[in-house]
C-alpha cells in the first residue's frame, strides 16, 4: 500500500455510515497462535468492511501499481482456499455463518481491464459457484472532492469499463 495515499480509501469507505471498516484486518486461515508459523496461510488484508443491514462483508484491497502484480498474488491465494477464508472470518469475527463475503478492489481507472483478466482467471469473476463477483473501485472515485464526507450518497457513477455484477 501506498503510505502518502493510503488513507484516502479508507475515508471514503468511511463515509458511507452503514459501513464499519477494520483496517489492517488480520486474516489467519489457521487458528495458531503465531501465524508467522504457517506461511502463506494468512495475509493482513488492507480492510475488512462489514455492512450490518444487508449482512455482507467485504476484503479490501487497495492497489496503486500499475501491474497489479500483488492484488493478482493475493486473488489467486484467496481463490485457491476461499472456503477456508470466509470460515476463517466468520470465526475470527464473531460472525454468523450466513454472512456474504466478497472481494473488493480499489485500483486505477486504467488499471479496470487488467483486473477484470485476473478476476477471470482467479474465478472471482461471478463464474464460480460459490465464489462471488469481485467488487471494483475506481480509486478516483475515493478523492476526497468528489463526494460529501459525511454521507456517501451523490458519489459519481462507475466507469461502464466495470461490468454491473462488479460494482
Amino acid at each position: 500500500m501506498d503510505q502518502n495515499f493510503e488513507t484516502v480509501p479508507f475515508h471514503y469507505l468511511r463515509a458511507d455510515r452503514r459501513l464499519f471498516v477494520n483496517s489492517e484486518y488480520l486474516l489467519q486461515l489457521d487458528d495458531v497462535e503465531n501465524p508467522d508459523t504457517q506461511p502463506g496461510r494468512h495475509w493482513f488484508v488492507d480492510a475488512l468492511v462489514f455492512e450490518p443491514g444487508r449482512n455482507r462483508l467485504f476484503l479490501c484491497e487497495f492497489s496503486f501499481s500499475k501491474s497489479l502484480g500483488g492484488l493478482k498474488k493475493r486473488l489467486e491465494a484467496w481463490a485457491a482456499h476461499w472456503d477456508a477464508v470466509k470460515a476463517a472470518v466468520v470465526r475470527d469475527s464473531a460472525l454468523d455463518a450466513d454472512v456474504s463475503l466478497r472481494p473488493w478492489a480499489f485500483v486505477p481507472e486504467e488499471c479496470i481491464p487488467a483486473l477484470l483478466r485476473i478476476a477471470e482467471a482467479s474465478g472471482f469473476d461471478g463464474s464460480i459457484p460459490d465464489r462471488p463477483p469481485i467488487k471494483i473501485t475506481n480509486l478516483e472515485m475515493t478523492l476526497p472532492w468528489k463526494y460529501r464526507f459525511w454521507k456517501r450518497t451523490d458519489e459519481a457513477r462507475k466507469p461502464d469499463s466495470i461490468p454491473a455484477t462488479m460494482r
